[in-house]
């Protein structure tokens, strides 16, 4: 229910209701959702304020209105070959276009959970944090880490567009191989607020790192990607 002390909109906390049950599978691709009226009696407010809630989600392409009949679900998930998508970040390991810059910045690494991937407690990173925009929406929140001994320049570098691998081959790091993880990630709170989703949502948490031919890590990059918008699938062929 609505929190009416907190200081957040109203409609903000309607929509953001009306978010989990579209991200959560109860209301599904091509079903009617609440109407305004019912939206308005059921939260107790305004017209005009279950009417700015309604219109958050047909922003963001999650329903549409159909004149005469309602507010429907639509289907706006994209589907990813996996095998596809691996290759394709093998050969340009981040989508090209505009960036938004969140942080820049030398920091000593402490999260354990990095220690797969080479990285140690108290060891020197640069930590850069950009956020993907498609189709003028946040899409995903990159989270570089990267050696101190192999981040000359980067701070100096044209963060809005620049792409690591390309970056690290013309300074001459010979790149060998990566290993890359996927798993569930529940959004937090500052998380949210970049995606504009729903703190708590469960989302894609993509972990890539990447080696020279002596296993030195260059970089641990996590991407969280938005689950309301992509989907992924392996085909593979039952031939013998």
């Amino acid at each position: 229910m609505l929190d009416r002390h907190s200081g957040r909109p109203l409609y903000i906390q309607i929509r953001d209701e009306l978010e989990r049950r579209i991200y959560s599978g109860e209301w599904k691709p091509g079903d009617q959702i609440a109407t305004e009226d019912e939206l308005q009696r059921f939260y107790g407010v305004s017209r005009i304020t279950a009417q700015r809630a309604v219109n958050e989600l047909v922003k963001r392409g999650l329903v549409v209105r159909r004149a005469g009949k309602g507010t429907f679900v639509t289907d706006a998930v994209a589907e990813d070959d996996l095998s596809q998508f691996i290759n394709f970040a093998k050969r340009r390991p981040a989508v090209e276009g505009p960036h938004r810059l969140i942080a820049v910045k030398p920091e000593k690494w402490k999260d354990p959970d990095a220690e797969w991937a080479g990285l140690r407690e108290g060891e020197e990173i640069l930590r850069l944090e950009r956020l993907k925009i498609v189709d003028d929406r946040p899409f995903a929140l990159e989270i570089s880490l990267i050696p101190m001994r192999y981040a000359t320049g980067i701070p100096e570098a044209d963060l809005e567009n620049l792409i690591l691998y390309p970056f690290f081959r013309e300074r001459g790091i010979r790149l060998a191989y990566a290993k890359m993880y996927v798993k569930p990630h529940a959004l937090t709170d500052q998380e949210a607020n970049l995606l504009e989703m729903p703190s708590g949502m469960p989302v894609f948490l993509w972990e890539r790192a990447s080696f020279t031919q002596d296993r030195s890590l260059v970089e641990l990059t996590r991407f969280i990607l938005r689950s309301d918008t992509r989907r992924f699938f392996v085909e593979f062929s039952l031939e013998e």
